[in-house]
């Protein structure tokens, strides 16, 4: 009996989650999926930040993997987090006992096609860092909002999308709270055009959110009264009884390095990927990265990871169809992805949800707009607070028992 071939998925958020759905009906017999993931639970981080400050709906936005593969599916969720990648294997941070995988305790998975979908990591709330069980990355939530229900000064680091969000949660929650944003830049959000820059102010300023601009916090000091002070690159001091750092994102990179050092930016940590989302040291060829961690042109978003993800799973179906069949000859024509030549709406688009309103940028007949979307939550109908998170619960294979709150 011939060996099964294993496609190794890193990762089990957007992009590694969307490759298993795009790939689990489609390899064909004598391959599986394996997928290596350290969270007990998809995390539905869109909602994470609104939940960090309003309670209650806080178990919506951890899913079971359970809905992935039915019972006795070949595919196998393994929890761990990945150490090291070779040529032929990853190497898991602990041992793992799995008849399926091997008939021993191991450490090693061997891979034929393997997809990097590691991510990039993000200062909690925006992720949690307490992932072992639903219970406690709830209660980290929970923690949280007690931290903002107890702090009348309140600093927002960062002027990304993270810290737009949590800003505006707080301000319109407790609009008594002193709520300051600091933001390194002139303007917000800039590659979604200019337009975003004016809805996003109007809203925060709608908040009472006193925005700072063009200064970067290089230290935070505790001082007298379990406050602590935060210091600008121009000099700006600001007492704070709680300090929010939404900074940047971090790729979880170092993994590869050890297999093509070439192919991680020294500089940035993401990932160079061909066009076709290869990694760019061509001896390897069957070596994929989607998502976050991915360089590319891409925004950082849901959307872009579940495209890049398709794109990936159909590449690899192309060559595993031509190893099947050497005689086919020659190259195989495998898809590519270039985000900034695609037509349609969305291509620098967003919808970034800032309390009860929201920012929403589009491209609409060849131009960027951006208004405010008060009406955006009522036209799309989502439902309560958890920001569509019911759809992330479908779109797995597991239903939501609002009872079991």
């Amino acid at each position: 009996m011939a060996e099964i071939k294993n496609v190794v998925i890193v990762g089990g958020s957007y992009a590694g989650c969307s490759a298993v759905l795009a790939a689990k009906d489609k390899l064909p017999p004598g391959y599986r999926i394996i997928v290596i993931e350290p969270r007990s639970h998809f995390h539905y981080t869109f909602a994470f930040l609104r939940a960090s400050v309003v309670p209650d709906f806080e178990r919506d936005l951890f899913i079971p993997y359970s809905g992935l593969f039915p019972e006795g599916s070949p595919n196998v969720l393994v929890h761990a987090k990945v150490s090291e990648v070779t040529s032929t294997h990853v190497v898991l941070d602990q041992s793992v006992t799995d008849a399926r995988l091997s008939t021993e305790t191991t450490t090693t998975i061997p891979y034929a096609y393997l997809i990097y979908a590691a991510g990039a990591k993000h200062p909690s709330p925006t992720e949690m860092e307490r992932i072992s069980s639903k219970e406690d990355s709830v209660a980290e939530l929970k923690d949280w909002q007690k931290q903002i229900i107890g702090a009348g000064r309140i600093v927002v680091v960062g002027g990304g999308g993270s810290g737009l969000e949590i800003a505006a949660e707080v301000a319109e929650r407790y609009p008594r709270k002193k709520v300051v944003l600091v933001h390194s830049r002139q303007r917000y959000m800039e590659a979604y055009g200019e337009g975003i820059h004016d809805v996003i102010y109007d809203i925060l300023n709608k908040f009472g959110v006193h925005m700072i601009f063009g200064e970067r916090v290089v230290s935070s000091e505790d001082v007298k009264g379990g406050a602590t002070l935060v210091t600008t690159t121009k000099g700006t001091q600001i007492e704070a009884d709680l300090v929010l750092w939404c900074t940047g994102l971090k790729p979880q990179s170092v993994p590869l390095q050890s297999l093509s050092p070439t192919s991680v930016d020294p500089k940035t940590g993401f990932v160079k990927v061909l066009p076709t989302f290869q990694i760019v040291d061509s001896a390897f060829p069957n070596v994929f990265v989607c998502g976050d961690i991915a360089d590319t042109t891409d925004m950082k978003l849901a959307r872009a990871a579940f495209a890049q993800s398709a794109l990936v799973v159909d590449n690899i179906l192309t060559l595993i169809g031509v190893s099947s069949s050497p005689s086919s000859g020659g190259a195989p024509t495998l898809k590519t992805r270039d985000p900034l030549t695609e037509p349609g709406m969305w291509t620098r688009g967003i919808f970034m949800p800032m309390g009860h309103t929201g920012a929403v940028a589009v491209r609409l007949f060849g131009r960027q707009v951006a208004f405010n979307s008060w009406w955006w939550e009522v036209v799309r109908g989502k439902s309560g607070e958890n920001l569509g998170a019911d759809n992330m619960w479908r779109m797995l294979g597991v239903e939501l028992d609002k009872t079991a709150q």
